[in-house]
C-alpha cells in the first residue's frame, strides 16, 4: 500500500516538533508510537507484496512503496536521534531497516546505514548480543567488496565507499562488542584491509 497523504502529513508533522524535552515527548509519546505503529502495519504489507525480493519479481508500485516507507523511517530515525529519544529511534530504525530490506537488499549503500543505525541503537540501549548479531550480519554480506576492491585500482566512490564505510563500522563495533570472538584475527585483518581501500586516493 502507497503511504497515504495522512500518514505523510503526520510524519511531517512529528519532524517539526521540538522532541528535545521531557515534556515535549510526554506530550506526544501516544502520536508518535501511533505512527511508528502504523508504520509497521505498511512495511509488513510490503514486506509481504515484495515476496523474497530481489529472489522474485515484484511491481515498481511495491519498489516505489518500501522505498518510500524506508525514507519515511529514516527520517524519523535522525529526527529521534537528534532528540535524544533513544526508544523511538530504535523502533523507527528497525522500520528503516526493514523496509530496506524488503525492496533494497541487494543495494548495500541503501542497507548498511540502515543496518548500523538499529544495531547502534540495541547498543545504547544495553542489548549488546543483539547489536553484535547485527554488526556480524552485515560483516558477512559485505565482505565480499573487500575481494572485488582488492583486484581494483583507484579509490572506491558513491555507493561502493558508503558500502565499504559500512563494513568498516560494522568490524569495529563487533570487535569491540565481542573482543574475545573467534573471528576477531580474520575480522581484524579484513578491517586493515578496509582501511587500505578507503584510504586510496582518488585517482580522478
Amino acid at each position: 500500500m502507497p503511504l497515504s497523504d495522512a500518514v505523510r502529513t503526520e510524519v511531517e508533522r512529528i519532524l517539526r516538533l521540538d522532541l528535545t524535552a521531557a515534556q515535549s515527548r510526554t506530550a506526544h509519546t501516544d502520536a508518535v508510537t501511533t505512527l511508528l505503529n502504523e508504520l509497521d502495519c505498511e512495511i509488513a504489507g510490503v514486506i509481504v507484496a515484495a515476496n523474497g525480493y530481489p529472489g522474485s519479481v515484484i511491481s515498481a508500485a511495491v519498489w516505489m512503496d518500501g522505498a518510500a516507507y524506508a525514507n519515511v523511517a529514516c527520517a524519523l530515525t535522525r529526527h529521534f536521534h537528534a532528540a535524544g529519544w533513544l526508544e523511538p529511534e530504535e523502533a523507527a530504525s528497525a522500520l528503516w531497516a526493514r523496509a530496506t530490506l524488503a525492496v533494497c537488499a541487494h543495494y548495500r549503500h541503501m542497507v548498511g546505514p540502515a543496518m548500523l543505525a538499529n544495531a547502534d541503537c540495541h547498543e545504547r540501549l544495553g542489548d549488546t548480543r543483539r547489536a553484535a548479531e547485527m554488526y556480524d550480519a552485515v560483516v558477512k554480506d559485505f565482505e565480499c567488496l573487500v575481494n572485488e576492491w582488492d583486484g581494483l585500482s583507484g579509490s572506491p566512490i558513491e555507493d561502493d565507499r558508503v558500502a565499504l564505510e559500512s563494513l568498516r563500522t560494522a568490524l569495529q563495533r563487533s570487535l569491540a562488542l565481542v573482543p574475545r570472538s573467534r573471528n576477531r584475527k580474520s575480522w581484524s585483518d579484513l578491517l586493515r584491509r578496509t582501511n587500505e581501500i578507503l584510504a586510496r586516493p582518488n585517482s580522478g
